[in-house]
């Protein structure tokens, strides 16, 4: 029987609209069994992506977690390329990335027999519908959640990472991705963005101080810079809005730093605002460039900043790639040398010249600054890679 793909693509779809998030992983097998493909499992990557959790169910074959360094799985999530190798007599064994966008979620693994006509671009559409289906499930159960955490998540990084958007996105112009660390104790810093239109929008926050009462005030932070944002207010008007809401609640006792950023993505045309906060660094031609001295606001939520802050302009190049942090990545210290935002400019450029995306280029630099602090951070550690235009020829 001549078995067609796209039709069990889509009773698998139709089906998913009246299952729960567990019923996922056995449907998604069952699917891929009337595909002719023998076997089908779902590993999702762990928070701190150093492994490949597998999905569980009752009839599951036996698996356990894999290494994003040294295995297929893991180079098949690092390259976003299909990987594949022999499964045994008669049989091979495949690995397809899953993801949403620009989000990397994880592998699919599929065993394919000898006999199988399921061509690779079959199992790629098989895997994108997939990564679909796991975004759309996520929010009904905490079924993928627990299988993300390899230890337990403290109170304030739950709220923290609840308030993240998709750590990456991407277009033809410009990608941007950010990355938090520790993941299971961030408190404190956080990001946002919007992509409307030709408009990318970014904000980066680092609230004073640690624990709940760091992450209320990150939150309190972000919040107003949506609403903010969403009233179509410039750079200045959001900083003046946010640093209102922080003093009205917390009555200037407590601060937060950030960067709020506005990119015209047709033209490259870069606009910022630094409440405190460490100024981006901007890598081109793949070495760092210095920006020219600019003058920072007061921190956010002090409420005593006099008229409008400045407002600073940076006109981008093509391949230009700038890095926005907090000071747990570059005050990150091993026998009392410090990171170091040189040694940061030099990690990005090495790692995207050798053809890494931004979410691994991140993923590799907080193993970096998470090795030279021996593996235990002293501040949480927050970065984002904004990368515009093409690379120059």
């Amino acid at each position: 029987m001549v078995v067609d793909p796209a039709a069990v693509i889509g009773e698998m779809v139709r089906r998913t609209r009246r299952t729960a998030p567990g019923d996922l992983a056995p449907l998604v097998a069952g699917s891929a069994a009337a595909a002719g493909l023998t076997e089908a499992v779902i590993y999702l990557a762990d928070y701190g992506q150093t492994r490949l959790m597998p999905l569980p169910y009752p009839a599951m074959p036996p698996r356990v977690p894999l290494g994003i360094e040294g295995t297929l799985a893991g180079r098949t999530y690092r390259t976003g390329l299909v990987h594949s190798a022999d499964g045994g007599p008669g049989h091979r064994r495949v690995w397809l990335p899953l993801s949403e966008g620009s989000e990397r979620l994880g592998v699919l693994e599929v065993a394919v027999s000898a006999e199988s006509a399921v061509a690779e671009r079959q199992l790629e559409h098989f895997a994108d519908v997939v990564a679909a289906l796991l975004v759309t499930r996520w929010a009904y159960g905490d079924v993928f959640e627990l299988v993300r955490r390899v230890r337990p998540m403290r109170l304030p990084a739950e709220i923290q990472w609840r308030l993240l958007p998709p750590t990456a996105v991407c277009t033809d112009r410009v990608s941007l991705a950010g990355l938090l660390e520790p993941w299971d104790e961030v408190g404190g810093d956080a990001f946002d963005y919007a992509l409307n239109d030709s408009r990318l929008r970014i904000a980066l926050f680092d609230a004073m101080g640690h624990g709940l009462g760091a992450t209320l005030l990150a939150t309190l932070a972000v919040g107003a810079y949506r609403n903010s944002r969403r009233g179509r207010l410039d750079l200045a008007g959001m900083y003046g809005a946010i640093d209102r809401a922080v003093a009205a609640q917390f009555g200037g006792e407590h601060f937060v730093t950030g960067l709020l950023l506005d990119l015209d993505v047709l033209t490259g045309a870069l606009s910022w605002v630094s409440a405190g906060h460490l100024p981006p660094l901007l890598v081109r031609h793949d070495r760092q460039v210095r920006l020219p001295a600019a003058r920072p606001a007061t921190p956010l939520g002090l409420g005593f900043t006099p008229g409008p802050p400045p407002v600073h302009a940076l006109q981008l190049e093509p391949g230009d790639r700038l890095v926005l942090y907090t000071d747990g990545v570059v005050e990150a210290r091993r026998m009392g040398q410090f990171f170091s935002d040189e040694r940061l400019a030099d990690f990005v450029v090495r790692a995207s010249a050798s053809g890494h995306a931004g979410p691994e280029v991140l993923r590799r630099l907080i193993r970096a600054v998470l090795d030279h602090q021996d593996g235990e951070l002293q501040d949480d550690a927050t970065v984002l890679l904004l990368e515009w235009g093409s690379p120059p020829d």
